[in-house]
């Protein structure tokens, strides 16, 4: 494993513009992400508080939404 370390760090050097550039996007997409996720479930929150029809109607789609295993790793 050490014998191509010095092969990565110099690939990590002479790429780095677009490691940089693209690691940039992807945390910016990350955070849109968050953002549009936390602003939604902020407002159905919101409205479910407001209604209890509607809570009704979307808590069981939000615990099954709670139970989906999601791959790791």
């Amino acid at each position: 494993m050490r014998r191509y370390l010095h092969l990565v760090l110099h690939a990590a050097v002479q790429y780095w513009p677009v490691l940089a550039e693209q690691g940039a996007i992807t945390f910016g997409n990350s955070l849109l992400g968050f953002a549009i996720g936390s602003s939604v479930g902020f407002l159905l929150a919101v409205l479910m508080s407001l209604s209890r029809t509607l809570a009704h109607t979307l808590s069981p789609y939000m615990i099954a939404s709670q139970m989906v295993p999601i791959a790791d790793g």
